[in-house]
């Protein structure tokens, strides 16, 4: 199963899990709703949960706060679609390419520093 299958499937199970009361036994509003785990109709602990679905808190943890928000829709990537700040454009790349390229081929490219202990020379590939 991809990340994203596991995802949309503990989103499922996740968005099923409130267990809330409007009002708590001596009758005052519920401050937050409470949150239960269930596996095959039964209640089981948190960890038991993470333990039987291979998953880690800080996901299960994102998980519940997207399943709050939004129920069971996939979640998405908050850069998805936004152009990187520094990009290069492929005239720059090429350009860096064909230089490279011809500095190999005309004087060779030196190795950064002199591989063996005693010689002083860089090598040239």
């Amino acid at each position: 199963m991809s990340r994203a299958e596991k995802d949309q499937f503990l989103m499922g199970i996740l968005s099923n899990g409130f267990f809330c009361t409007e009002t708590t036994k001596r009758g005052n509003k519920i401050q937050r709703e409470k949150r239960s785990f269930a596996k095959h109709g039964k209640t089981v602990c948190k960890s038991t949960f993470m333990l039987y679905y291979d998953t880690i808190r800080t996901v299960l943890s994102n998980m519940l706060k997207h399943a709050t928000l939004h129920r069971a829709v996939p979640r998405v990537h908050g850069s998805k679609g936004r152009r990187p700040y520094a990009r290069h454009t492929a005239r720059r790349c090429t350009t860096v390419v064909h230089f490279l390229k011809y500095t190999a081929e005309t004087i060779g490219i030196f190795y950064p520093a002199a591989p063996r202990e005693n010689d002083r020379i860089p090598v040239v590939f």
